[in-house]
C-alpha cells in the first residue's frame, strides 16, 4: 500500500504533463480538462491501495483518455437519439486545437490563484509543452524560490526537460539527485528507474 501523501505528490507533478498531452493527442482543450480532473481523482482513490504505475504520467494519460472518447460517445449517442435521420444528423465539429497561449494562459492563472514554489514549477513544465524543453529549462533557472533550490521536484523537473532535449547525461545525473533527494520511497523507485534507463541508452 501507497502512502497518499506520496500519491499526491506524484499527482501534482504529473498532472500538467498529462494534460498537455493529452491536448497534443486528441485537440479538446476544455474535454482534456475535464477528463483529467475524473483520472485525479480515481488514481487517487485507487494508487493508495492498488500502487503507483510505473510512469505516473503514462497513467494518467491512458486514464483520461478513456474518459474523453467515452464523453464523446455519449454525446454522439445523445445527438443520434434527437436526430434519428442520420442526413439530418448534425456532424461533431472538429475540436479545435488550442493556442500555446490558452494553454499557458491556465498556468499563469494558477500561479496568481495560489503563487506557491510548486505551482511556479508545474508553470515551467507547461511552458515547456508548449515552447519546448529549452525554453522550460530557461525559465526553470528563473525560479529562484529558495524552497526549491533544493527540492527533488526541480531536479526532476530538470532532468525531464534535459532528457527531452537528450541531454542524457545531464538528465540521469539529476534523476539521481532527486532520488536521494525525496522521501518518498515510490518516487525514489520511479526516478532511480528513469536515470537507470538513460543509463541503459547512453551507455
Amino acid at each position: 500500500m501507497t502512502d497518499a501523501g506520496d500519491v499526491e505528490g506524484l499527482l501534482r507533478a504529473a498532472a500538467p504533463r498529462a494534460l498537455g498531452a493529452l491536448v497534443r493527442r486528441r485537440g479538446d482543450f476544455a474535454g482534456a480538462e475535464d477528463a483529467v480532473q475524473e483520472a485525479l481523482l480515481a488514481a487517487a482513490t485507487e494508487w493508495p491501495a492498488r500502487g503507483v504505475p510505473d510512469d505516473p504520467t503514462a497513467g494518467l494519460v491512458r486514464v483520461a483518455d478513456r474518459r474523453l472518447v467515452d464523453a464523446w460517445r455519449s454525446d454522439s449517442a445523445r445527438t443520434s437519439c434527437r436526430q434519428p435521420s442520420r442526413r439530418c444528423m448534425p456532424r461533431r465539429p472538429p475540436p479545435r486545437t488550442p493556442t500555446g497561449g490558452e494553454i499557458l494562459g491556465l498556468y499563469d492563472m494558477l500561479v496568481a490563484l495560489a503563487p506557491n514554489p510548486m505551482t511556479r514549477l508545474n508553470r515551467v513544465v507547461a511552458l515547456a509543452m508548449v515552447d519546448g524543453p529549452a525554453a522550460g529549462l530557461l525559465a526553470l533557472d528563473t525560479v529562484t524560490d529558495p524552497t526549491l533550490a533544493g527540492h527533488h521536484r526541480s531536479h526532476a523537473v530538470r532532468a525531464r526537460l534535459l532528457e527531452e532535449t537528450r541531454d542524457l547525461d545531464g538528465a540521469r545525473h539529476e534523476y539521481e539527485i532527486a532520488a536521494e533527494l525525496t522521501h518518498s520511497l515510490p518516487e525514489r523507485q520511479h526516478l532511480l528507474r528513469r536515470a537507470a534507463r538513460l543509463g541503459d541508452v547512453s551507455g
